[in-house]
């Protein structure tokens, strides 16, 4: 009789970060779009419980193969965290559904944060402000587009627009063309320190590296904490869906690359004194 090989687990991580798959941005566009294109994104305005693409569907259900293939479900159980929009709420739910077939067990937390993440992840995905965005004027985030200009080719009126915005747009949005980088991403790591200048409520690349990154890391700490307390048979992998923003600065800190694709995994564990991140085939100990 053939011996069959072991199977080779891979990802020695125990906490991994996953940006959402490929998305419509419903709601940017309908914020946009409307008569009020500068107020506030609302997260408990989305009335829709799917936000990606079909390619962002299919694109997560094999990214989700992969990544399950160096976890081991007699020796992993899992726990589900996102952001509080349904684009990431939508791609955790994917991998949450290929594990389950996979014979993972699900840990489901106590209180799952919202009521549109228990609809749409059962109950299985903890919604945490960790992951989530803070949208304080939908018109003005979206500056870093590469291919689009919202000002012009996407506002239905300029006369929704408040004419300080417009002309603070034309100079901002100047940087971005005179030096466009080609995706969101990169031209918010790189020009948003020039356009807080301009938008002076506008997060930089840094400042979010300062708030939610080293809060998620922190969390991460917290969260090692009570897993190692509870003592229990298996071991707890986490999966917290999330967006490229608050990753673009320690990207490029920590391993040169300032860019995060769509499903990109990064791995953290807590090793020694400190905490370990797997990026970008690179493992690096962190500050």
């Amino acid at each position: 009789m053939e011996n069959k090989p072991e199977k080779q687990i891979n990802k020695p991580d125990d906490y991994f970060a996953i940006r959402h798959s490929v998305a419509e941005y419903q709601k940017n566009k309908e914020i946009t779009e409307s008569d009020e294109p500068e107020r506030a994104f609302d997260p408990k305005e989305q009335d829709f419980l799917t936000d990606l693409t079909p390619e962002g569907v299919k694109f997560a259900e094999q990214e989700a193969e992969k990544f399950f293939e160096g976890l081991d479900p007699e020796k992993d159980a899992l726990f589900f965290a996102s952001s509080n929009l349904v684009r990431a709420m939508q791609t955790a739910n994917i991998y949450r559904k290929i594990a389950k077939e996979k014979g993972f067990e699900i840990i489901r937390p106590e209180k799952p944060g919202t009521k549109l993440g228990e609809k749409i992840g059962e109950g299985d995905i903890r919604v945490i402000d960790t992951l989530s965005l803070g949208l304080k004027n939908m018109l003005v985030e979206s500056i870093f587009f590469p291919d689009k200009d919202y000002l012009e080719e996407v506002v239905k009126d300029k006369k929704f627009v408040s004419e300080e915005t417009r002309k603070k747009w034309k100079k901002a949005r100047k940087i971005i063309e005179n030096d466009n980088k080609g995706s969101w991403g990169a031209n918010h790591h790189y020009h948003s320190k020039k356009i807080k200048e301009i938008f002076p409520y506008l997060k930089t690349s840094e400042d979010l590296y300062e708030q939610k990154f080293k809060n998620l890391l922190r969390l991460i700490e917290f969260a090692d904490k009570k897993i190692k307390e509870a003592n229990l048979d298996k071991n707890i992998k986490v999966l917290g869906f999330g967006h490229e923003n608050y990753f673009l600065h320690f990207l490029d800190k920590y391993f040169k690359e300032p860019t995060i694709g769509n499903c990109e995994v990064i791995g953290f564990r807590i090793k020694g004194d400190g905490i370990q991140a797997t990026a970008k085939g690179e493992s690096k100990k962190i500050d």
